[in-house]
């Protein structure tokens, strides 16, 4: 209900409901109704107010343009401004002077330069426009300082501190205190150390004994400091970034990056696609979205809610992701990414990384360095081409870009190269390597493995067990380092060395154990003092021989050893 007085010096009781109440000139006596919260009164001097239960407010200003909170009505402007206290009546100035409140939590100044003091108790506290000066003394206080260079004072208690526009000095005093920007016009930058890098309508802002920071609706950038801090970013895409010591970050909406820091930090992303970075780590470290109680590094002690993605730093790190869809980014050193369960996304930074895609279709981008796609821990065998992508077990549905490497799991593997310098290993398991073009080294593991270097002058080790090395005609010179006579073999294609060569077929008189040729037939050569197998397509005539490839030193190769596919 509104409420008007006269001109005299009116005694005035609210209602039962909330009140707008105007004394008007004169000495008043103003006396709240019940319960409710939001009594509004207002006082134009020599007025004692008593606002009844509820939080009741006494204003010295009638613009509106007031922070959603207040509901105003607009009746004109005050153009004087007032020093007005909830503790001491006896120093009010202006429309306040003689004024005395009971049961009053609320105060709202007038449209210039204003001094208000709370209580202690709990209190609300608006400048409205003018360079104004807010004490909230104790309790935990709200202050807004609206418009002008305002200053603000929390004292004790946990205080919030809305500065507004204008540069504002904002200073918490004992508690834990938060400055806010929720109701910003635009996005804001804010630096607790540094602030004279404050941007938005924090820029002119100076902090003391403030632990907390609220960003606004927009895209913000909150940094803390030292001390245990908690940081709010709202709505919209925002980065927050906390100091040392132990610290809360809320992203809210939106897509969000969070710094924590050194300490044992809680990071709360909000809805949206969010990030826990430790870009600016000083070690590295060691992050598990899936289980963050095994944390290393800047990460120590770190929670995670509602993160999607991790950040790596520029000394190297492991990062795990969690059952869902993650994005894992790499930093300058060499990092290892698990993506886990899901469809996830793995990015490498300026090192050489690993990635363990694990289940799910995943892309796997290793960037500058050397890069590793791994199936280390695959449950099946797995079929993975670098150029094409992965299309069975584990690798099913992976792609690589600037990957250089593929290595297997312990089982039957299947993996192709791209045609650059790649590596490829199978680990355990009877697994069939094909490297491609240039210069690849292929190491089987254990198993029978079928090693195939392609053109390129290339290294192969067929591990442990009854391998296979395959080559063909214009391939280049390869090397072999683990040759077993008698126990792995050489596979030759025979359509590309011509000269009436069959799969399958006899090699009775195209087999010479040294470097001249017995026939004008073709002729596979092997020098057995430099390990050296070679191809002699004129036999006796004048052409040369081709180098097929080299074995390790003291090998041994019988025409048992060969065979034509």
């Amino acid at each position: 209900m509104q409420i008007y007085g006269t001109d005299g010096d009116d005694r005035i009781w609210g209602t039962h409901d909330e009140d707008w109440i105007d004394g008007g000139p004169g000495n008043d006596v103003i006396i709240g109704g019940g319960p409710y919260q939001d009594d509004r009164t207002t006082a134009r001097g020599g007025d004692t107010i008593f606002g009844g239960d509820g939080f009741d407010y006494v204003s010295y200003e009638f613009a509106s343009g007031l922070v959603p909170r207040f509901r105003v009505m607009e009746w004109g402007v005050n153009t004087q401004g007032v020093t007005v206290s909830l503790l001491d009546n006896s120093i009010g100035t202006g429309n306040a002077r003689r004024d005395s409140f009971q049961a009053i939590e609320g105060l709202i100044g007038s449209s210039v330069t204003d001094k208000i003091e709370g209580n202690n108790e709990q209190n609300v506290l608006l400048g409205l426009e003018g360079d104004d000066s807010l004490a909230g003394l104790g309790g935990d206080d709200q202050l807004y300082g609206d418009s002008g260079n305002d200053t603000l004072d929390g004292g004790s208690g946990d205080d919030q501190l809305w500065g507004g526009a204008g540069a504002d000095a904002l200073n918490g005093q004992d508690g834990t205190d938060t400055a806010r920007y929720d109701y910003a016009p635009a996005a804001v930058e804010v630096f607790l150390t540094a602030p004279l890098a404050n941007l938005g309508e924090a820029q002119g802002d100076s902090f003391a004994a403030i632990e907390n920071l609220t960003g606004s609706g927009f895209n913000d950038l909150l940094s803390g400091d030292n001390a245990g801090n908690t940081l709010s970013g709202l709505n919209a895409d925002d980065t927050l970034a906390a100091g040392a010591g132990d610290d809360a970050l809320y992203g809210g909406n939106g897509d969000d990056i969070l710094i924590g820091g050194l300490g044992a930090d809680y990071m709360d992303g909000g809805l949206g696609f969010n990030y826990a970075s430790y870009a600016d780590a000083a070690g590295p470290v060691f992050a598990s979205l899936a289980a963050s109680q095994f944390n290393m590094g800047d990460a120590a002690g770190d929670v995670y809610l509602n993160i999607q993605g991790l950040v790596a730093g520029g000394f190297g790190g492991t990062l795990m992701g969690a059952a869902g869809a993650n994005v894992l980014i790499g930093g300058a050193g060499n990092d290892v990414l698990y993506g886990g369960a899901g469809d996830d996304r793995l990015y490498g930074g300026f090192g050489d990384e690993s990635f363990f895609g694990d289940a799910g279709a995943d892309w796997l981008d290793g960037g500058p360095g050397y890069d590793y796609a791994r199936y280390d821990n695959a449950l099946a065998g797995v079929v993975a081409s670098l150029t094409s992508g992965g299309t069975g077990g584990d690798a099913a549905g992976d792609a690589y870009v600037e990957c250089e490497a593929l290595l297997g799991s312990g089982h039957a593997d299947v993996l192709a190269g791209d045609g650059g310098n790649n590596v490829l290993s199978g680990n355990a398991g009877d697994d069939v390597l094909a490297g491609l073009a240039a210069i690849d080294s292929l190491f089987g593991g254990d198993g029978a493995d079928i090693l195939n270097g392609g053109a390129g002058a290339d290294a192969l080790y067929g591990g442990n067990g009854a391998d296979e090395f395959r080559f063909a005609s214009g391939e280049g010179g390869d090397m072999v380092y683990d040759f077993s006579s008698g126990v792995d073999r050489v596979a030759l294609a025979a359509g590309s060395y011509g000269g009436g060569l069959v799969p399958g077929g006899s090699l009775d008189g195209r087999f010479v154990i040294g470097t001249v040729p017995t026939s004008s037939l073709g002729q596979f050569l092997y020098d057995p003092n430099g390990q050296s197998l070679s191809w002699d397509a004129d036999g006796i005539g004048a052409g040369g021989a081709e180098l097929i490839t080299g074995f390790q030193v003291g090998a041994t190769l019988t025409q048992q050893d060969l065979w034509l596919v």
